[in-house]
């Protein structure tokens, strides 16, 4: 019964051998170099995700500011000196939105495409009144353009078409179809900048008394 008691004792007593302790060290290694290796692959998606989230933000803003005055376009007067016009490198006439002063009143401002052959670089160059120019996007590609619709012979290189203007001079009496094309397409011809368009929100018929462009209302 001593002897028993003795051996059992012993056994407990015994400490790790040499080779289980190098066992133990191994597994030891390898899981800490699995996730090492993973924690490294998480951080690497998340800065690539991250950076990506970035650049579309980017897109969006750029985007936005174009939109912005574009969506706000509102006619003015017929026999005013803002009527909206537009062709394949430039815009003009009234928005709402406006980017560099306060918005909700019309404000002339010209929106243009300016190319350098060079460099095969465009521009949006967007002018309030007689405001310092700012550009809003730049990319590399072939000549951009814009482009309408709002007519039934679907997309025109200039705005307004000249069936809406034959039809517009033989109307009776003051009130006119739309000044405004129901949409603006932008073609960059750019893999970089991929295409858009901005619906106009403000589009109907323009009236010379219309209280919105007297400066009272």
């Amino acid at each position: 019964m001593t002897a028993s008691v003795s051996s059992s004792a012993s056994a407990s007593g015994r400490g790790f051998t040499l080779l289980e302790v190098l066992v133990v060290l191994v597994i030891t290694s390898l899981i800490s170099v699995v996730l090492i290796q993973g924690l490294g692959t998480v951080l690497n998606l998340r800065n690539s995700f991250g950076a990506q989230m970035l650049d579309l933000d980017k897109v969006i803003l750029k985007r936005n500011l174009v939109r912005l005055p574009l969506s706000g376009l509102v006619g003015d007067f017929n026999d005013g000196a803002n009527i909206f016009a537009g062709n394949e490198t430039l815009i003009s006439g009234l928005t709402l939105q406006t980017l560099s002063r306060r918005p909700g009143r019309p404000t002339p401002f010209t929106l243009a495409i300016e190319f350098n052959e060079e460099e095969k670089l465009n521009a949006l160059v967007y002018r309030e009144s007689n405001d310092k120019p700012m550009t809003l996007v730049q990319w590399t590609g072939e000549r951009a353009r814009f482009k309408f619709i709002g007519d039934p012979n679907g997309w025109l290189k200039s705005w307004p078409p000249d069936s809406m203007a034959a039809n517009s001079s033989n109307m009776i009496g003051e009130i006119r179809p739309p000044q405004l094309p129901e949409l603006i397409y932008i073609e960059t011809n750019s893999v970089q900048e991929p295409d858009f368009a901005v619906e106009v929100l403000g589009r109907r018929n323009r009236i010379p008394r219309d209280p919105i462009f007297d400066g009272k209302a």
